[in-house]
């Protein structure tokens, strides 16, 4: 089997796996927490999320893409993501009392103190990962990302048992960053060494900065709608459309997720050996449409069917908000890739530009549609980023 084959293989695996047992743990939390307890969560979490994607600032893409990977990179990588990410943990704690006011509802400022904690970890995790997803060793991380998956569920669910409510999903996040971590401690390249270098960063951060803006955006895209509904809405109505996001995200996912850890490290290989990384990105474009867009159309007619088995009646107001975001889905399929290739050629400023622009879209048209008279569904599919 061919280094890209078993990689695949492996890849699969671990984002099925991943995903059958966060569908699994989707299903109980639902049954087990209202739409405004969960509500509660995601607008706190939502903040959080966006926030992270500039922790790492593009380390671990950096040495994904590099020609050559030395010891000092690697230590300099470490040290770009400890002095940014712990430097969010510590905003992120601070600023937890200050969100909770502005959004009036206590609780946030406990939920974000608790996610705060995975910054402090977070280089720890990314650079061993980096490098095993450089070396095509997704067997390793599939062993990662499991153990990691099932300590959530098992953490999330007993929580809530025990009278956590939307503390039991912050927890369980949390937790399952620290098993995460000392997972990777068993399966660390033996090179690795745990002492951070601050010198020779401009060119991680050159890199970093253009990554972390897209992914900003990209995160913007999705999470943008539950900040806004959150402070403006009721936090009922933010469960709500995350659950129907969540459906849409879950369906296209399926297909979407099994391949995306491949594409980079395939697409840089491809640039590195001098073929023609164009018709790759074409090629498996072409492929993924032909895979995706049928499942998609198919959830777009049953989503309420569907939701109501999976998550119970009491969501049934999520199915007309899923309907919608699966036409928003499909156009996404279309430049799923798009990143990838900006990254393996180098071009990471053109990423931002578009990143950028989707998330301009999704502002103006959540703010210009809070008329109680157009009702939530017209906001939330206008909040989407649809093209």
């Amino acid at each position: 089997m061919s280094k890209v084959r078993r990689a695949l293989l492996f890849s699969f695996l671990t984002r099925y796996g991943g995903m059958l047992i966060g569908l699994a743990s989707t299903m109980i939390v639902a049954r087990l927490l209202t739409p405004d307890q969960i509500g509660t969560f995601a607008i706190a979490s939502a903040i959080v999320m966006v926030i992270s994607e500039f922790r790492l600032l593009g380390a671990g893409m950096y040495l994904v893409r590099e020609s050559e990977m030395t010891e000092e990179k690697v230590r300099a990588a470490l040290g770009l993501t400890m002095l940014i990410s712990w430097g969010m943990g510590i905003g992120i704690w601070f600023s937890a009392i200050p969100v909770s006011e502005l959004y009036d509802i206590p609780p946030v400022a406990t939920i974000f103190t608790i996610l705060s904690v995975s910054f402090f970890l977070a280089p720890f995790i990314s650079i061993p990962a980096a490098i095993l997803t450089r070396e095509f060793r997704f067997r390793e991380l599939f062993f990662i990302r499991l153990g990691t998956s099932l300590s959530n569920l098992i953490s999330t669910v007993v929580l809530i048992h025990m009278g956590y409510t939307y503390y039991a999903l912050a927890w369980g996040y949390t937790l399952s960053v620290v098993v995460e971590f000392l997972i990777i401690l068993t399966f660390m390249p033996a090179r690795i060494r745990w002492q951070p270098s601050f010198r020779n960063l401009k060119p991680i951060a050159s890199f970093g900065i253009y990554n972390s803006l897209a992914g900003f955006f990209r995160r913007g895209v999705v999470t943008a709608p539950d900040m806004i509904i959150g402070k403006l809405g009721t936090t009922a109505q933010v469960g709500l459309f995350s659950r129907g996001l969540g459906f849409i995200e879950f369906m296209s996912q399926i297909l979407l997720m099994g391949v995306k850890p491949v594409v980079l490290p395939f697409l840089s290989e491809v640039q590195r050996t001098g073929k023609d990384v164009n018709q790759a990105y074409i090629g498996a474009t072409v492929l993924l449409g032909g895979f995706v867009w049928p499942v998609l159309a198919v959830a777009s007619v049953v989503s309420l069917p569907v939701i109501r088995l999976f998550f119970g009646d009491q969501w049934d107001a999520a199915a007309p908000f899923a309907t919608m975001l699966a036409y928003w889905a499909m156009f996404r399929t279309v430049h799923w890739f798009s990143s990838d290739l900006l990254v393996a050629r180098g071009k990471e400023r053109l990423m931002v530009l578009k990143r950028r622009r989707d998330v301009c879209s999704v502002l103006y048209w959540d703010s210009s549609s809070l008329s109680p008279r157009l009702g939530l569904r017209r906001r939330k599919l206008c909040g989407c980023g649809l093209p």
